[in-house]
């Protein structure tokens, strides 16, 4: 053990204090659960457990669930840290963890729209805390998280649309594009919005430490909040052009904004990032997000395939080594993120071939019924092994 490690305070056992605080330690281990849970009703169906196709279930257990939990147990955490708040107490925790679970058992019981009001309460509640807590901030968070708020938003959008809309065939393209709100612009919004902010911190990461001290917003702090929405106005343009205008276009656009989007968090800091595990996973994830809507709108008749080398593998990526980060730098084992992780490659590698294994069976039919399964026990396999390294620094606490 060298002389720098020895000096680090030792972590302590994380108590309800440190739950209630630090939101993540109850949520992120609630969405491995959630995501695992998604999957799974793949093979369960095949193996005839569930009689029901579980397509529409499955991709809103993985945004609602899965990505909802984490995205929740970050916002959760993070924010009050930056405005000088404090956002959930005890109650409102449990209220999020309590209605996350609820939403997919209720979707396995075949009330999809009731479990896309329950998702839609959740963020409505999440958002009046937030904006009844604003006014009283020390501080402001950086502006690119005007994409958090907009993101938010589509999610809010299309669980509404999901829950009030009760003709399917009279209102088909409404629920499209309340599909494409949920399932793209809730995830990837906030994505373009936190990583401006978190990438550059990551271990070694030599870009910008831009964060707003002060209680008003200064000149160019509203300049690039104004360029960051900029941007999510266009991707957020890019939904109803999908659904009522041209898919490739909208496809092409949405890769473009989401470029810029990436340059603009990214580009300062991506030359000189080291080659460290998760700053590899990180690029990795990243490209696929960027590459998804560049293959559907080459082959639009396999979005739904090439959507989930996004979701499933991209944003997956991004969203566990963002969660590692955020894991292990309140558990007090920070300096672990710059140390090469051969475990994480097994991880990636587990999940991107779950992935992959999984979009082949959209262009074999024969094999969809196995490639589904496969691709379900592939990934879950990874989730497990990112768990089993990760998750046991939620029960502890760093010094300072």
């Amino acid at each position: 053990m060298s002389l720098p490690s020895l000096l680090l305070p030792r972590p302590r056992p994380a108590t309800g204090a440190d739950c209630v605080a630090e939101p993540f330690r109850v949520l992120f281990p609630l969405g491995v659960v959630l995501g695992i849970l998604g999957v799974s009703l793949w093979p369960l169906h095949f193996l005839g457990v569930l009689a029901a196709y579980p397509g529409p279930g499955h991709a809103r257990i993985m945004v609602t669930g899965f990505f909802g939990a984490f995205m929740f147990g970050f916002l959760g955490t993070a924010l009050p840290r930056m405005l000088g708040v404090r956002l959930l107490g005890p109650g409102g925790i449990g209220l999020l963890a309590a209605g996350l679970a609820t939403g997919p058992a209720l979707r396995l019981a075949g009330l999809e729209r009731a479990a896309d009001a329950v998702f839609a309460a959740l963020l409505l509640g999440f958002m009046a805390a937030a904006a009844r807590r604003f006014g009283g901030r020390d501080g402001l968070p950086p502006p690119d998280f005007v994409l958090v708020a907009l993101g938010l938003l589509c999610g809010l959008g299309g669980s509404l649309t999901g829950a009030l809309v009760s003709d399917a065939e009279a209102h088909a393209a409404w629920l499209l594009l309340g599909n494409r709100l949920l399932h793209q612009g809730f995830l990837l919004l906030p994505v373009l919005g936190v990583g401006g902010f978190l990438f550059p911190r990551m271990p070694g990461a030599a870009g910008r430490q831009e964060q707003a001290a002060a209680r008003r917003p200064s000149p160019a702090w509203r300049a690039r909040a104004w360029e960051a929405l900029a941007t999510g106005a266009v991707i957020v343009a890019t939904f109803p052009l999908e659904v009522w205008g041209a898919p490739r276009t909208a496809q092409a656009l949405r890769a473009a904004a989401l470029a810029a989007g990436l340059w603009r968090s990214f580009g300062p800091a991506a030359g000189r990032v080291p080659a460290t595990t998760f700053g590899a996973g990180l690029r990795l994830g990243l490209a696929l997000t960027l590459g998804a809507p560049l293959l559907a709108a080459w082959q639009p008749a396999q979005r739904v395939g090439w959507l989930h080398l996004m979701l499933a593998g991209g944003l997956v990526l991004v969203t566990l080594a963002v969660a590692t980060r955020m894991i292990w730098g309140h558990g007090g084992e920070g300096p672990r993120l710059g140390r090469r992780q051969r475990w994480w490659r097994v991880a990636a590698a587990l999940l991107l071939l779950g992935t992959v294994t999984r979009i082949s069976g959209d262009f074999w039919p024969k094999i969809l019924p196995t490639h589904y399964s496969y691709g379900a026990v592939l990934w879950t396999a990874g989730m497990l092994v990112w768990a089993a390294h990760v998750l046991p620094a939620v029960r502890r606490a760093g010094q300072g």
